[in-house]
């Protein structure tokens, strides 16, 4: 039996495409980046300036080989130019800067899943030898196994800002599971069947599911991948303002990240001692209490709620935090103290244009003076973000509000000149490829038929 072959003509049309292609499976992973990294891509002169140097190379190899490169050929090889630039741009853009960044999407476990191991077996050609034409000959048949093995998911419910309500799937470990089934306090078996499955006696699923009459919640928070305009730009007014970060550095701590534990990677800390002293009791009882809100208010409210509370009366901090952290749905309340449990001052950073939220939860911790009673800490503070807009609650603003920045957002030289490097180095193959195919033959043929 007789079968084509990839030619080297295709192999290097693959080649040449291959960024691209990669681009596209990075945003169908990450839906809704591609529209803002295009805002931004094209307030850049460099990616237009290659779009030209792209007509002009597609117009030299048609008049300096016109045997070779039809004119059909060239809107290929130019459309060819054009994708690959912008897939590189893009992703430089969003690598290179400051604009792409990481929100928590909070929420909770639904269900977690056990597959369990199997083997397929399918039978394909071998004894196969490739003759000088290009074409491959088999000449017998032969069965391969294929092996799956056993995998662990739990998914988690929230709000992803590019897609609405969402559902979130991803690897756990067999005891993480086994926790997660406990708390839930059920598991059913799914029997499966697979097309040419051969083993035998595997391959099935188990499932734990929640279940709110009989299970226990288990709060849930994962990142998503997004553009912020405001942390792209280095020329904005909030950046200008957002100053002393040299003379509190001792006090600025990192951005909290999505960690593990006996769940999976879905734990986030929600308290952040910046040498304020905290008993690690309150912190634990402040982190499940906002935990348990955020399985509605993250989805409703779009919000992920943390507490920094940092050992120094002086207010000016809360401008080095500001110019520091710049996560969207970030609703950070800052508290000052000169010692635990005592309330110095308080600031609130969150991107919302409702003043009456920041001010009014603001005041109302300051009142409250102490933070002794965690309770009513966490209290005030889930009452003022669940009110509707109206009556001062957050609000939280869309990232669209701040695209006027996008042309403020610059790449840096090494970044331009590996984009222009690679844009004219994948240009190669498929320049031979146009020129080195069949299509003039195939034409000709046609036309003397």
């Amino acid at each position: 039996m007789a079968k084509a072959k990839l030619s080297p003509q295709q192999a290097a049309g693959l080649v040449a495409i291959s960024p691209f292609l990669a681009f596209v499976f990075w945003c169908y992973r990450n839906p809704g980046l591609f529209s803002k990294l295009w805002i931004v891509v094209q307030h850049n002169p460099g990616f237009w300036l290659l779009m030209a140097t792209g007509v002009v190379v597609a117009l030299w190899r048609r008049k300096s080989n016109p045997q070779e490169m039809m004119w059909v050929e060239v809107p290929v090889l130019i459309s060819t130019f054009w994708l690959v630039a912008l897939a590189t741009f893009s992703y430089f853009f969003f690598s290179a800067t400051d604009l792409g960044k990481t929100e928590a999407i909070n929420g909770k476990v639904t269900k977690a899943e056990y597959h369990e191991e199997y083997t397929t077996t399918t039978t394909e050609e071998c004894g196969c030898s490739t003759d000088e034409d290009g074409v491959e000959t088999c000449t017998s048949t032969c069965d391969v196994d294929t092996y799956h093995p056993p995998t662990w998911t739990v998914s988690l419910d929230g709000y992803n800002g590019e897609k609405g309500a969402n559902i979130h799937d991803q690897s756990i470990t067999p005891e993480q599971f086994e926790n997660i089934a406990d708390a839930f306090g059920n598991r059913q078996f799914v029997a499966l069947a697979h097309v040419n499955q051969t083993s035998i006696g595997d391959g099935d699923m188990y499932v734990t599911t929640y279940k709110p009459q009989s299970s226990e919640l288990i709060p849930s928070s994962w990142g998503h991948d997004y553009v912020n305009y405001v942390a792209g730009s280095k020329q904005t007014i909030l950046r200008q303002r957002s100053g002393d970060v040299v003379k509190f550095q001792s006090l600025l701590k990192p951005h909290p990240v999505v960690h593990g534990g006996d769940y999976g990677k879905i734990e986030m800390d929600r308290v952040i001692d910046a040498q304020a002293g905290i008993p690690s009791a309150w912190s634990k009882v402040v982190d499940r209490t906002l935990d348990e809100a955020l399985v509605t208010l993250g989805p409703e409210k779009q919000a992920n709620i943390l507490i920094y509370v940092v050992g120094t009366e002086d207010r000016n901090f809360r401008y080095a935090l500001d110019g520091d952290w710049d996560e969207k749905n970030d609703i950070v309340v800052i508290i000052g103290t000169s010692g635990f449990p005592e309330v110095a001052w308080v600031e609130v950073l969150a991107w919302t244009n409702v003043e009456m939220f920041k001010i009014g939860l603001r005041d109302d911790l300051e009142q409250l003076g102490t933070l002794d009673d965690p309770f009513a800490v966490t209290g005030l503070i889930i009452d003022w973000v669940r009110k509707p807009p109206e009556e001062g609650g957050f609000e939280r603003l869309a990232m669209e509000f701040y695209e006027f920045l996008a042309s403020d957002i610059l790449l840096p030289w090494w970044a331009q000149f590996i984009i222009w490097f690679l844009t004219l180095l994948f240009s190669v193959p498929m320049i031979w490829a146009l020129e080195n195919n069949k299509i003039r033959e195939f034409v000709s043929r046609r036309l003397n038929y």
